[in-house]
């Protein structure tokens, strides 16, 4: 279930939905608190929104949760591009 909302938040996200995107990274955070998707890309969406205290607060999180990352790089909105991190929770 987290999965599968982590993904639409994702499609979301890369649709400039910053909104919608947000209020599901949220649930899940609420699910799963150090789920690291979600803490990071909650945090991606604070940054885009200005918010840069909570921004660095949300990613520093997220780097303290176990994690193995691979990186890729995704357009979110025309014109625009975000670093988005795809994590696997280590065992």
């Amino acid at each position: 279930m987290i999965r599968a909302r982590l993904e639409l938040a994702i499609a979301l996200h890369r649709q400039g939905k910053l909104a919608q995107a947000k209020a599901i990274y949220q649930d899940i955070l609420r699910i799963d608190p150090r789920k690291v998707d979600a803490l990071h890309l909650l945090g991606v969406i604070a940054g885009q929104s200005g918010n840069f205290p909570f921004a660095a607060e949300l990613r520093s999180r997220s780097l303290r949760q176990p994690w193995r990352r691979a990186y890729a790089a995704a357009p979110v909105t025309s014109g625009q591009s975000c670093c988005h991190w795809h994590f696997t929770e280590a065992p």
